[in-house]
């Protein structure tokens, strides 16, 4: 008798990480071979950890590639990709849907993860299905991200548990810049700017433990808030500084000044494109006086394009056939 073709299933997936918050009534390989897309998605690495916002356009996406259904708002995961171990740990993030969200005409949100210092650009795959494909479990991982912010501890509220400094602002030794208590727009904590003697600056440099990565030709706006009280010689000026891939200078300019000698807290922002060859961005904000001071506190700095999904991937459900032999009759 010829043998008999039995079609059994394989799976296409990927190994949930173990910090993953993972519901008691999923196992772990229901959860890898029940979901359907993933969509690629490529952040530029800083010298810090930072919380970074992607535009996760979920309806758009699906449209490009021609698949059908109303997007699961809850089977939102995200993996790094492309580690050289193998691995694809599941990255902690929080999902800000926008106002006029709707899963079948409108699945379009901001998404907030947690990106770690490095040299080169990450990959992340952020995983999702539809309801026709059965509803997925809700995960939570406690509090939300901070959101919209690529500087690490921007708010100046993250201390040291052990010397009580700011966590990514090393400026503690310094006595023209330090961190103060009970003068803050928000929290505790702001940034006290004050010259030691004239004609000398004292200047708050952003990021605090390095420079920003950037993209040639790319815009990125800068927004703290900031007071002034009693001040006497040039109480605000905010400086962008250039650097080429090996950090050499290349350029400088000034995004805003400040002449009045006090003003209460209010917002500074600016827009500037990165220009040709330029790899690194470092602002400064300064000030000249050498009475009262200069409080800085919220300091925002994030690109105008936020990075987008790409590269829908369908994790196929293929049949792989079994030779099955039957015995002679």
């Amino acid at each position: 008798m010829a043998p008999t073709l039995v079609w059994t299933a394989t799976f296409a997936c990927f190994v949930a990480s173990a910090g993953y918050v993972q519901p008691q009534e999923t196992s772990v390989d229901e959860w890898n071979r029940n979901w359907r897309y993933y969509a690629s998605v490529r952040i530029r690495c800083q010298s810090y950890d930072f919380d970074a916002e992607i535009d996760a356009d979920f309806t758009r996406i699906l449209k490009e590639y021609r698949v059908p259904g109303t997007f699961d708002r809850r089977s939102i995961r995200i993996c790094e990709a492309g580690l050289s171990d193998g691995s694809a740990p599941e990255v902690p993030f929080a999902f800000s849907p926008n106002p006029d969200f709707d899963p079948t005409f409108n699945a379009r949100g901001k998404l907030q993860f947690r990106v770690t210092r490095g040299v080169s650009d990450r990959t992340f795959h952020v995983y999702f299905d539809l309801l026709e494909n059965g509803e997925k479990p809700l995960v939570s991982y406690g509090a939300p991200q901070a959101s919209g912010n690529w500087l690490s501890n921007g708010s100046f509220e993250d201390l040291d548990a052990k010397t009580s400094s700011l966590v990514d602002w090393p400026f503690e030794r310094r006595n023209a810049v330090k961190a103060v208590t009970g003068a803050a727009r928000t929290g505790t904590v702001s940034v006290q700017l004050l010259s030691p003697k004239s004609g000398q600056a004292a200047s708050l440099g952003i990021p605090g433990n390095g420079a920003f990565r950037v993209v040639s030709g790319e815009k990125y706006r800068l927004s703290f808030w900031s007071r002034g009280e009693d001040t006497n010689d040039r109480p605000l000026l905010v400086t962008a500084y250039w650097y080429d891939l090996s950090r050499k200078y290349s350029g400088h300019e000034l995004m805003a000044e400040e002449g009045r000698s006090h003003w209460d807290w209010s917002v500074f922002s600016g827009n500037l494109v990165a220009p040709p060859e330029a790899e690194w961005l470092r602002f400064y904000i300064a000030t000249y006086t050498t009475s009262g001071g200069v409080w800085i506190d919220d300091v925002c700095l994030t690109p105008e394009k936020l990075p987008r999904l790409s590269d829908l991937t369908i994790i196929e459900h293929n049949l792989a056939p079994v030779i099955v032999v039957e015995p002679n009759e």
